[in-house]
């Protein structure tokens, strides 16, 4: 998992304008991988093994993205798939635009962000949604 140096709050999660630029040095070339967010809400949540609607729109590359729940994970932070992505050679930037969450879903509080992390995707069959010079990106 790519970590920030530090975690990162958002206050209005109406408004998130963060972009994310990560090398995927360590990633294997020609592998597919699922790049996940890992967020939790400001305000205290009741946990629970139910997926959370957020509503979250982003941007990759230039399409405009929805991903719409979250699953909790062991450490009460959540996560949210993002895309899945087979890098050609280990070092490429993985860059996504985060814009918007749903506030009537995720209340009115912020957001922390830890990072993003990368999971090797097996057993899956997947179109491809767009090439760049560096990466194929699968619809999921």
């Amino acid at each position: 998992m790519y970590r920030f140096q530090r975690v990162l709050r958002i206050t209005d999660i109406t408004n998130l304008k963060t972009h994310i630029k990560i090398k995927t040095q360590f990633l294997s070339p020609n592998v597919i991988y699922g790049a996940y967010l890992i967020f939790k809400f400001c305000e205290p949540r009741k946990i629970s093994n139910k997926p959370v609607y957020v509503n979250l729109k982003y941007k990759l590359g230039s399409e405009t993205l929805h991903a719409y729940f979250a699953t909790w994970g062991d450490d009460d932070w959540l996560m949210i798939e993002l895309s899945r992505f087979s890098p050609y050679t280990k070092d490429v930037d993985f860059e996504v635009l985060l814009e918007s969450m749903s506030r009537p879903y995720c209340g009115s509080g912020g957001i922390y962000v830890e990072g993003i992390h990368f999971r090797a995707i097996t057993n899956t069959t997947l179109k491809v949604l767009f090439v760049s010079p560096n990466f194929l990106i699968f619809f999921i």
